[in-house]
């Protein structure tokens, strides 16, 4: 059985599309048992330790890895509602997911996500730069106090400007 086909397999046991998971392991570690990323994420699905110990798989078995994996975007699905979501806290985790109350504004998480989503021939459902969907006003680049007591305020013009594209569109 390839390695493709076990995903196909572990895709269907735990109810997640065939091609999302496919695409997740297309993206994370091109099928590759062997690799391990600079983090220390674990082979096919690139499984962190902690993560793979969580899911009470062995990240180094490629049988397991892939179920850990598979099951993983099973239940982020469950959780997010929506595969933009899930896969963004794959990436990144969903405590990054839950803190900026969408796709974080980390530059891979933000080029993992449409590139599993094009892999799978899925368009984004959700899909929006974090950075036009604010979690909060101070996270906005130029809101923060810039030291001296003075605060810039090209964030808020920014909001104000997309805001009206929005209207106006």
């Amino acid at each position: 059985m390839t390695t493709q086909d076990k995903i196909a397999a572990a895709a269907a046991r735990y109810g997640v599309p065939s091609s999302i998971a496919l695409a997740v392991a297309r993206a994370e570690s091109g099928y590759n048992q062997a690799a391990v990323s600079s983090a220390g994420a674990i082979g096919v699905m690139q499984l962190m330790p902690a993560t793979a110990a969580g899911l009470g798989v062995n990240p180094w078995d490629e049988d397991q890895n892939i179920a850990g994996g598979t099951q993983l975007l099973a239940q982020l699905y469950s959780r997010y509602g929506s595969w933009d979501l899930a896969l963004a806290a794959y990436n990144a985790g969903p405590g990054a997911v839950d803190r900026y109350g969408g796709i974080p504004p980390f530059a891979e998480t933000q080029a993992f996500v449409p590139r599993v989503l094009a892999y799978a021939g899925m368009e984004p459902s959700l899909y929006q730069p974090y950075d036009m969907v604010p979690a909060a006003w101070d996270e906005w680049p130029g809101t923060m106090d810039q030291g001296q007591g003075q605060t810039d305020n090209t964030g808020l013009f920014l909001l104000a400007a997309a805001v009206a594209i929005a209207l106006l569109a």
